[in-house]
């Protein structure tokens, strides 16, 4: 097993993974980004819009819940990429945000129902209109609620992140069956098998660690005294 990988772990192929990599967590920070900031505005709009507005959004919200990501990604590659003439690469983007901004929507909704209603009036009692009352005092509380969830989030887009591969995206999984596809013998392939693993686990459990710690409850204790008193 020692010779397989170190018939594997060569310059060339290293270099390779590292490419593959960088371009996965290129990715999955674009589109963490972008879908909070659109699933805030679809959160903001399911709890503060009207009738026709609110269910667009839940409308929007279920579909792409409760459907599977990969048909989402086949959709976008081989018929947004003709409709509209996009690269693969964006037209992925769009698709990845779309889909899980409609997770994070909600995630965004239960932090901000968490606030009570007695901080809302009593902004209100200051001389706070809706908007302020929004801006200075809702949703500063409430994202630094939802990070250990946007961390999780964030796990979830680099594990499907791997869906890339099968629509030809260069990510790390692609570039990782590129490089196994030349070697033949079992060991070679299961050395492979066992680099994705490991370059996976230590970027999902370091993740998952920070989660851990965010949402423990000695932290989340110090979290809402420190909302209390600002």
């Amino acid at each position: 097993m020692y010779d397989a990988f170190k018939n594997i772990l060569t310059m060339n192929n290293i270099d390779y993974f590292i490419r593959g990599l960088l371009l996965t967590l290129q990715f999955a920070l674009i589109n963490i980004f972008f879908s909070f900031l659109l699933g805030l505005l679809l959160a903001l709009a399911r709890n503060y819009g009207n009738k026709l507005l609110r269910a667009i959004v839940i409308a929007y919200v279920e579909i792409f819940r409760n459907t599977p990501l990969l048909l989402w990604l086949l959709f976008a590659r081989f018929a947004l990429t003709r409709a509209f003439g996009l690269q693969p690469y964006t037209a992925v983007i769009i698709m990845f945000v779309c889909f899980f901004s409609s997770i994070l929507c909600e995630q965004i909704r239960s932090g901000i129902n968490s606030i009570s209603k007695g901080q809302q009036e009593a902004a209100s009692s200051q001389g706070f209109n809706f908007y302020q009352t929004l801006r200075y005092i809702i949703l500063p509380q409430a994202i630094k609620m939802i990070v250990p969830q946007l961390l999780s989030s964030l796990i979830t887009i680099i594990k499907d992140t791997s869906y890339l591969s099968t629509i030809a995206i260069a990510d790390f999984m692609y570039q990782a069956r590129a490089v196994m596809a030349n070697y033949v013998l079992v060991n070679e392939k299961v050395a492979c098998y066992i680099i994705i693993v490991v370059v996976y686990f230590v970027i999902n459990f370091t993740l998952s660690c920070l989660v851990r710690y965010l949402s423990s409850p000695s932290r989340k204790k110090r979290v809402k005294t420190s909302l209390v008193t600002q």
